[in-house]
């Protein structure tokens, strides 16, 4: 029995690759889709493994302080308007202070940094002097109940 079925195979070596030739020739429908489905799959588990490292990342990297962050965040909670918000960015850039959140707590720091903003670009009695005045108000006085304390 078996050297028939060997017979029939060395007999016809040429019709079994045409008959192979001829499927693989012939266009399956379901080839596009089984592709496309493939690449979304590769490209899932390659979005995955990314952000499975993100994630490890920031666990083992503590934040960094972040000075303008901490700013701009305490300006939020004193609910200032956003052109006072600027302003302070402003005096702080320009006054090269390391820590622009101090602004916001120490007056004396708030009153050098303003002198050293005024005397540099207008006179005292300018209008920054005025719209800084304003900001300082807002910010240290106690009779003022614009800003929640929290």
């Amino acid at each position: 029995m078996i050297s028939l079925l060997l017979g029939q195979a060395i007999e016809n070596p040429y019709d079994r690759i045409r008959s192979i030739s001829e499927r693989f020739s012939e266009p399956e429908p379901e080839t596009g889709a089984k592709i496309a489905a493939f690449l979304v799959c590769l490209i899932c588990v390659f979005l995955l493994f990314g952000l499975i490292y993100r994630i490890q990342q920031r666990k083992s990297n503590p934040k960094k302080a972040r000075p303008l962050g901490l700013f701009l965040r305490m300006q939020s909670g004193l609910n200032l308007p956003l052109l006072d918000r600027w302003h302070l960015w402003r005096l702080a850039r320009t006054a090269n202070i390391l820590q622009p959140a101090a602004l916001l707590i120490s007056e004396t720091l708030f009153d050098k940094a303003v002198t050293a903003y005024c005397g540099t670009t207008e006179s005292s009695s300018g209008p920054a002097a005025v719209r800084y005045q304003r900001i300082r108000q807002r910010l240290f006085d106690s009779t003022t109940d614009d800003h929640p304390v929290n």
